[in-house]
């Protein structure tokens, strides 16, 4: 029904509380009010080096390159195909768990994305030209 599926709906997206704000102190020593900090994602690029993958080998034979704590490339062999999965994970009890967060391509898709990457590099390059320009 029609309210069943409001009551739902209102239930499934209330907006979180906002949290109070911390107080810090500044370098003159005044109290200064700051929100709470969002955790802030970083790469190792963010220094200016330049990022290069370290493949390790799984518990199955997979190979796992780790593009940041949670997110990783996985090449593996399944029923004599290979796949190429891009996924998120989750950890438990010091342990990584994927996620349904993620895609996996077989072969032919992965080649289809390689041929992509061209295209995907002038849009990144042509919309962080257009935010600079305004």
């Amino acid at each position: 029904s029609t309210l069943a599926l409001s009551k739902y709906y209102r239930r499934a997206f209330v907006m979180p509380e906002k949290r109070e704000a911390s107080s810090a102190t500044g370098e003159d020593g005044a109290a200064e009010t700051q929100p709470d900090a969002k955790r802030v994602k970083t790469d190792s690029t963010s220094n200016g080096e330049t990022w290069k993958p370290e493949w390790t080998v799984g518990d199955d034979g997979e190979s796992i390159c780790a593009l940041n704590s949670y997110k990783k490339i996985t090449v593996k062999s399944y029923q004599g195909q290979q796949y190429i999965d891009i996924r998120e994970y989750w950890k438990k009890d010091d342990k990584f768990l994927p996620t349904k967060k993620g895609f996996r391509f077989n072969e032919d898709m992965y080649e289809k994305f390689k041929q992509a990457i061209p295209d995907i590099d002038r849009l990144i390059a042509e919309a962080k030209a257009s935010k600079s320009s305004k």
